[in-house]
């Protein structure tokens, strides 16, 4: 059934890539660090004394199944100065962002890598694909 004006599928595909793009902007301009900021800020804490390393508001992740690796000689219970986080599957500039924020406010250095990091374009692409594969089901 179309509406008056014979624009029931432009309508629906205007709600729809409004919703996303309202979401995408949620995500974008949210205040909330990404995981991977409170995971590091979790493993640092976890090793170190609490007076090493300032603590922010972030929730307690679970950081059990982590691989921390720490060189030899170093001693427990001390903060570390550098950090190497490697995220397995996508990444994108905005943790990289975050993490640097957040390494800088408590003097640890980090380096960040990941599988893969995706473009804005290349998001916008992926999010079509997808949307074509839900419109078939």
């Amino acid at each position: 059934a179309r509406d008056s004006d014979g624009n029931l599928l432009s309508d629906w595909a205007d709600k729809a890539f409004s919703s996303v793009t309202k979401g995408v902007k949620a995500l974008m301009m949210s205040e909330r660090r990404p995981a991977v900021v409170d995971a590091c800020e979790a493993l640092i804490s976890e090793g170190a004394s609490s007076s090493a390393v300032p603590l922010g508001t972030a929730p307690r992740i679970d950081v059990s199944n982590f691989a921390r690796f720490e060189p030899r000689g170093s001693s427990s219970g001390t903060a570390p100065r550098s950090v190497v986080v490697f995220m397995v599957g996508g990444g994108c500039y905005a943790e990289y962002l975050s993490l640097n924020a957040w390494s800088k406010s408590v003097g640890v250095r980090t380096t960040y890598g990941c599988t893969e990091c995706v473009s804005g374009g290349e998001l916008a692409a992926q999010l079509s694909v997808l949307g074509d594969k839900a419109s078939l089901k």
